[in-house]
């Protein structure tokens, strides 16, 4: 990427951090701020709670199904595969530092099956819909755009979706 797609991916990154709450002086706004903050708060921040447990805990034991006509006993089979994922990736994107600190057991087994997903997904995204890899920035900036346009109409519809006519 060059320096300028960088600087817009943090951009547009610091503006799905304000969708969940995170204000904008609580980020660095560079990207080449962000490592040396990223370092400080793992190193003087972020520690092990209850909040952190349970975050971490519904990850792995998701309590209720989403589709009604599931029972307790079929939404365990039908989620294994997504919990599975969903373990191996939060445990893979922390640092060693907070799996430490969080209790999250990593092994030289998960490291080989989180880079082996990584690679999967790497490859599997440029032949994804285009509807399906627009998320994150990328979806907030198309949605503003949209929205810039006057065009609330379509903005349902994803770039790169086929339009219907009803």
């Amino acid at each position: 990427m060059s320096r300028a797609e960088i600087d817009d991916y943090w951009a547009d990154w610091r503006r799905v951090g304000r969708l969940v709450g995170v204000r904008e002086r609580d980020l660095p706004e560079t990207w080449s701020e962000f490592g040396p903050y990223f370092d400080q708060m793992v190193e003087e921040r972020l520690y092990d709670n209850e909040t952190v447990q349970d975050v971490l805990s519904s990850l792995a034991s998701p309590t209720a199904p989403p589709l009604r006509f599931l029972g307790d006993s079929a939404w365990r089979v039908a989620s294994l595969p997504a919990i599975r994922s969903t373990t191996l990736v939060t445990g893979g994107l922390l640092p060693p530092v907070l799996r430490k600190r969080f209790a999250i057991r990593w092994t030289e087994r998960d490291e080989r099956k989180f880079r082996a997903f990584a690679t999967a997904s790497r490859a599997a995204t440029p032949l994804m819909p285009a509807t399906l890899r627009n998320v994150g920035p990328r979806y907030l900036r198309w949605r503003r755009e949209a929205l810039e346009r006057g065009d609330v109409a379509s903005a349902s519809r994803a770039p790169g979706s086929v339009a219907t006519v009803a």
